[in-house]
């Protein structure tokens, strides 16, 4: 019997049951960079969430590992964003209040 020709393995690397890449650590990195630049924790914290759930899923051999840079990557700025901002809401608060305390502190 003879192989099949080269015109129908297109895709001869994939199998039907591999895992094929998620968009997942793309929105992740999305997310985490709205954090950063601009929306705090409201995005931070989903993107972490939804890193974590990719790692897991990569773990788990539900999805490619492919993104497992990009996801870590997303899940630490994640966090450290939502840390960042929630401490300059801190000090905000914390000078303004000094600000408008009577006794000038």
């Amino acid at each position: 019997m003879l192989p099949p020709s080269p015109q129908f393995q297109v895709n001869a690397g994939t199998q039907p049951g591999a895992n094929q890449p998620s968009q997942r650590p793309m929105i992740a990195v999305g997310l985490a960079a709205a954090a950063l630049l601009c929306c705090g924790p409201f995005t931070g914290l989903p993107a972490a969430i939804v890193a974590w759930l990719e790692l897991t899923a990569i773990k788990e051999g539900r999805s490619s590992p492919d993104g497992r840079t990009m996801t870590m990557i997303a899940l630490w700025v994640g966090i450290a964003a939502t840390v960042i901002h929630i401490g300059l809401w801190f000090l905000w608060m914390l000078f303004g209040a000094m600000a408008s305390s009577p006794y000038g502190y």
